[in-house]
């Protein structure tokens, strides 16, 4: 008997979560193995931008262009821009060290990716919540300075991550026609974190610099996350709509890509 198009629809949303969930545990496996270093770098590289910022903030007499804590401040601007620079390089070389896998029809380039960029946000997620446990605990940071508006940070934080997914999605197609894509997008990223909003506020630049700043739609995501975390702050800077454009945009292109390389071999290649 021929399924219907709803059965066959969530019959092939079945598969690919259960492709995707395991995709997801052989990447944790693979990356963090039995050892316990790579949770530890987890911890220790926002530790390490949190203090390195602070120190200059310090050296320079500089505060917080806002009313909340340094800490809170500045991890609101590192955690985002770390989740999504993760998981625009561990996107670029996605396909490239699951070439292997690829061989099986239900292994698919978006599959691959989705898992990719899961266990990233998961990640991020886990992390800075412990940083603000670790703060209310020892820091006498309350829980209150990083929720101001629960559902706007829900709907910031889905953002971020339909962002790194679309980021993800187009650098690992781009990676399958520019081999070292990966290593411009490691170079782009530096860049990145002085005109993302990482360290200060959209009203703090003069307009023209402001601008620019906004031209890159990671400079939204930090603005936006912050005016829904942090009691007081509330940004005119940020276009929702922007950050989706930009999302959907890479994802299409993403997909273009996909079925480009399937048309011109690249995808048997990868194989």
């Amino acid at each position: 008997m021929e399924l219907s198009l709803p059965a066959k629809l969530a019959r092939q949303l079945e598969m690919f979560g259960r492709v995707v969930h395991a995709l997801l545990l052989r990447e944790a496996r693979t990356r963090y193995g039995n050892l316990r270093i790579g949770y530890a770098w987890a911890l220790v590289e926002p530790a390490i931008q949190l203090s390195v910022l602070w120190f200059f903030y310090e050296l320079l007499g500089r505060r917080v262009p806002i009313n909340a804590s340094m800490p809170v401040f500045l991890l609101t601007g590192i955690f985002p821009y770390l989740a999504w620079r993760s998981a625009s390089i561990r996107g670029a070389t996605a396909l490239e060290s699951n070439a292997p896998l690829m061989v099986h029809s239900q292994v698919q380039p978006v599959s691959i990716v989705t898992a990719r960029v899961l266990l990233e946000m998961s990640s991020t997620l886990i992390i800075f919540l412990f940083f603000v446990v670790m703060l209310w605990l020892f820091g006498g940071e309350p829980i209150s300075s990083w929720t101001d508006e629960p559902l706007g940070l829900l709907c910031a934080f889905g953002a971020l991550c339909l962002m790194a997914f679309g980021f993800a999605l187009f650098n690992a197609g781009v990676a399958r026609f520019v081999k070292l894509w990966p290593e411009v997008i490691r170079l782009s990223a530096r860049v990145l974190f002085f005109t993302s909003g990482v360290f200060y506020t959209m009203d703090s630049l003069p307009p023209a610099a402001r601008s620019v700043i906004l031209l890159n739609p990671m400079s939204h995501v930090i603005e936006w996350i912050r005016s829904a975390a942090l009691p007081g702050f509330e940004s005119t800077h940020y276009n929702p709509v922007y950050v989706l454009l930009w999302a959907l945009w890479l994802i299409f292109v993403g997909l273009f890509l996909d079925w480009m390389a399937r048309l011109s071999g690249h995808a048997e290649a990868a194989g």
